[in-house]
């Protein structure tokens, strides 16, 4: 930065100090205005975290008797309304010691691993307790996602609901699933609570 200096006296007019200075400040002044702007980038600003999506919570206890039997229909949906497992009156849900089951959750989540040869075609559906045994079997219904028509190898027309209810969640089955393809409706009986999720297999041509 070059500082000039304007005096009274160089311009033909008689100096005096109070005026010198405010000339030579005025100088800096104009100086610093024709050197070109430096712009500093802008801090970013963090978007807000996405909000987790709380499971649903069923408290079973308010509606069995003391031996954990159901004593109506019962319904458990997901938050996001595309899974419904039903229940009917005079099931009893328990642990692998027989222990009645008081507590149900049911939450959407994106899916969490990937299973071979497969489409996945809707959120896992964790059904906990994991292992959960259900006598008799409930029906477990997914509103599933149409496949995209650019993918080869699989039948649009065959959803098959994946389970895995042991203690490894990538050791998926597929099970005899019943499909109303033009509501996109996937349905099976479960006889054990887990990890659901609608897929299509991808038939490999040799």
């Amino acid at each position: 930065m070059k500082i000039m200096v304007f005096t009274l006296r160089s311009l033909g007019f008689p100096c005096k100090p109070r005026i010198f200075w405010v000339i030579v400040v005025l100088g800096i002044l104009l100086t610093e205005c024709t050197e070109p702007m430096k712009l500093e980038p802008p801090t970013p600003t963090p978007g807000p975290s996405p909000t987790p999506v709380p499971p649903t919570i069923y408290k079973l206890s308010k509606s069995t008797d003391q031996s954990g039997v159901l004593l109506d229909d019962y319904d458990l949906v997901s938050m996001d309304g595309r899974a419904t497992l039903h229940l009917d009156m005079g099931t009893k849900i328990f642990d692998e010691e027989g222990k009645p089951i008081e507590m149900i959750t049911i939450i959407a989540r994106p899916p969490k691993t990937e299973i071979a040869y497969s489409l996945m075609s809707s959120p896992t559906y964790d059904i906990d307790p994991r292992g959960a045994i259900i006598e008799p079997p409930g029906t477990l219904t997914i509103r599933y996602h149409a496949p995209p028509d650019i993918v080869s190898g699989i039948d649009p027309n065959d959803p098959q609901i994946a389970a895995s209810c042991g203690k490894l969640e990538f050791d998926w089955e597929t099970l005899d699933t019943h499909a109303q393809i033009n509501s996109l409706i996937a349905t099976v009986e479960v006889d054990r609570l887990g990890s659901f999720i609608v897929v299509f297999l991808v038939r490999i041509i040799p």
